[in-house]
C-alpha cells in the first residue's frame, strides 16, 4: 500500500518564494506552476524562476494564464507548446507536469498538452484521496470553502465515492481538519493527499501562520513518501 503526499502552487506570483521558503523549512515537496505572464496577478522574472526551479519542480501553465477551453486550436497549440519550449530553454530540461489555469481544458487540449511533451496535468478536482495515471485530482485547496460550495463540486463531478468520505468529515470545510480527515484516510486506505493553492491568496486572506501550521502536520510523517506531482507519473 503506497501513501503520497505531494503540494502544488499555481500561477508563479512573487510570493511563491515566501512559499518555497517554507517548504524548504519542513522539507517538503512542492509543485509550482508557473505562466509566462498573468494579466491577472505578478510573476516572477525568470531569473527567480529558474533558482526556484534548482530546488522544486516548475510546470506549464500556458504562456499567457489563458482558458483553453475559449481558445481556438491554433491560439490552444501557441499556449501549451510556447509554454514547454519556454520552461525547456529557461530550466534546461524538458518539463513534466501542466495545468491548464483555471482547471479549464478539454479533450483537443489534454492531447494538445501530451502531445507537447508534458506527461502529467493537474486539475482542480477536490476532496479526492485517489491517485490517478496522468490526469492527477488534488485533495485540499488552501483556501476555505463553504460546505455547500464542496457538495456542488463533488455533484458536479459526479464523484460518489468521494462525496460520501467528505461526508464522514461531518461536512468539514476548514483546511486543517481537511488536512487530519484525508490524513487519517490514507493512511489506512493508501492514496495521496495533495495540497494545492495560490500564494497571492495566501497573503491576500493570510493564511501564512494556517499554512506552517499544516506543513508541520504533514511533514516526517511514518511511511508516507513524499513527492513532486511530476514523479506520479512514475509511480502510477
Amino acid at each position: 500500500m503506497t501513501r503520497y503526499i505531494t503540494t502544488s502552487w499555481d500561477d508563479g506570483h512573487p510570493c511563491d518564494r515566501r512559499l518555497a521558503d517554507l517548504l524548504g523549512k519542513y522539507n517538503l515537496k512542492g509543485t509550482f506552476y508557473i505562466p509566462q505572464q498573468n494579466p491577472g496577478h505578478r510573476v516572477m522574472n525568470e531569473t527567480e524562476i529558474a533558482e526556484l526551479g534548482h530546488s522544486f519542480e516548475i510546470g506549464g501553465h500556458t504562456l499567457g494564464h489563458r482558458n483553453l477551453r475559449r481558445l481556438s486550436a491554433s491560439e490552444a497549440h501557441a499556449e501549451i507548446n510556447g509554454s514547454f519550449q519556454w520552461l525547456r530553454s529557461l530550466l534546461q530540461k524538458d518539463p513534466v507536469s501542466f495545468c491548464p489555469p483555471y482547471g479549464a481544458y478539454s479533450k483537443r487540449s489534454l492531447a494538445e498538452i501530451y502531445a507537447a511533451g508534458f506527461r502529467v496535468v493537474r486539475t482542480v478536482e477536490l476532496l479526492s484521496p485517489v491517485q490517478k495515471t496522468g490526469v492527477l485530482p488534488t485533495t485540499i485547496q488552501m483556501f476555505d470553502h463553504p460546505p455547500l460550495t464542496l457538495f456542488k463540486h463533488l455533484l458536479k463531478r459526479g464523484r460518489i465515492r468521494n462525496l460520501r468520505l467528505w461526508i464522514n468529515s461531518r461536512f468539514a470545510a476548514d483546511t486543517c481538519r481537511l488536512v487530519d480527515h484525508y490524513l487519517e484516510f490514507i493512511a489506512t486506505h493508501g492514496g495521496c493527499l495533495h495540497l494545492w493553492g495560490h500564494s497571492w491568496e495566501i497573503e491576500d486572506h493570510r493564511y501564512w501562520a494556517r499554512l506552517e501550521d499544516i506543513f508541520s502536520a504533514i511533514s516526517t510523517l511514518p511511511g508516507f513518501t513524499y513527492v513532486e506531482n511530476g514523479q506520479l507519473a512514475k509511480t502510477s
